[in-house]
C-alpha cells in the first residue's frame, strides 16, 4: 500500500513532494525531506521510516496521519524563568532566519528558530545555574544560545552572591548615549556596560549582531562604505534595552 502511494505520487505529481509529515496525536508534526525517503515499514504496533534523515520509528497510537508535500514546521513553547530567591531578571530574543525580536515565556516558537537568553543579575549577584529542561547546565555565562528543537523548551536561571563565574550586574544608573562619527563609524555609550547590539537597515536586514562578554563601556560600529541612509541600532546594556534610527 505505501509503495502504491509512493508510485501514485511520482506519476501524477510534476514535481516530487518537500517532505514526509507524519502527524502525532498530540498536535505536533515531524517533517522529514523526501529526499532521500525510502518507505515505511510496519513493526507490529510501530512505524519505521527509513531515509536520509532517519531511521525514526514511531508508535502507531501516537499517529494521526501521514502526509506527502510541503515540509511542515511545527512550533513549541518556549518557557523561561529566575528560580529560587530572585535576585535577577532573565529575558530573551528570537532569530527566525528573517528578523530578531524580543520574546516572552511560553511563546510558541518554530523548531530551528535561534534563541539568545540574557540573564540580568541583580546588584552583588552573579549566575549560579542555568537549567534547560530540568537538567544542570554547564556554563555560568549571563547569555545562553540555544536552538529550538522538535520539542518544547524549559529554561530556568537561578541567581547567587558571590556563586558561579558570571558577570556581575552593572550600576543601576545605565544610560546609552548613540553617535555618529563623520560617516565612518558608530559610537555606543553605555555606564552600564554592552552586552548585544544590532544594526538593521530599513528593510529589516540584520548588518551588524554582536554579543559581547566584558561588558565594554563603549563600542564602535564601522560603517565605512555602508550605503549611506537611515538604520536601526538596537542596544542591550546591563539594566536596559534602547532602540534608535541612525543616519549614516
Amino acid at each position: 500500500m505505501v509503495a502504491a502511494i509512493a508510485a501514485a505520487i511520482s506519476l501524477n505529481a510534476q514535481e516530487p513532494p518537500e517532505a514526509i509529515n507524519i502527524h502525532r496525536r498530540d498536535g505536533t508534526v515531524k517533517s522529514l525531506s523526501f529526499t532521500g525517503f525510502s518507505g515505511l515499514e510496519l513493526n507490529g504496533n510501530s512505524i519505521t521510516v527509513t531515509g536520509r534523515d532517519t531511521p525514526l520509528s514511531l508508535a502507531l497510537g501516537d499517529i494521526s496521519k501521514i502526509t506527502f508535500g510541503d515540509r511542515i514546521t511545527t512550533e513549541y513553547p518556549v518557557t523561561f524563568a529566575v528560580v529560587g530567591s530572585g535576585n535577577g531578571i532573565i529575558s530573551a530574543t528570537a532569530w527566525d532566519g528573517f528578523m530578531l525580536r524580543d520574546i516572552y515565556s511560553g511563546e510558541l516558537l518554530p523548531a530551528g528558530s535561534e534563541i539568545t537568553l540574557l540573564a540580568t543579575p541583580g546588584v552583588g549577584n552573579t549566575v549560579k545555574e542555568w537549567r534547560i529542561d530540568g537538567s544542570p547546565y554547564d556554563g555560568t555565562e549571563n547569555e545562553l544560545h540555544l536552538t529550538v528543537q522538535d520539542a518544547p523548551l524549559d529554561v530556568t536561571v537561578e541567581f547567587g552572591i558571590g556563586n558561579g563565574s558570571g558577570h556581575t550586574a552593572a550600576p543601576v544608573t545605565d544610560d546609552i548615549n548613540v553617535y555618529v562619527h563623520r560617516h565612518e563609524s558608530i559610537v555606543i555609550e553605555s555606564t552600564g556596560g554592552i552586552l548585544h547590539f544590532t544594526l538593521m537597515d530599513m528593510g529589516g536586514r540584520i548588518v551588524r549582531d554582536v554579543h559581547t562578554r566584558h561588558l565594554p563601556r563603549q563600542t564602535v560600529i564601522p560603517v565605512a562604505g555602508m550605503p549611506q541612509g537611515t538604520y536601526i541600532l538596537r542596544i542591550r546594556s546591563a539594566e536596559s534595552v534602547k532602540t534608535e534610527k541612525v543616519i549614516i
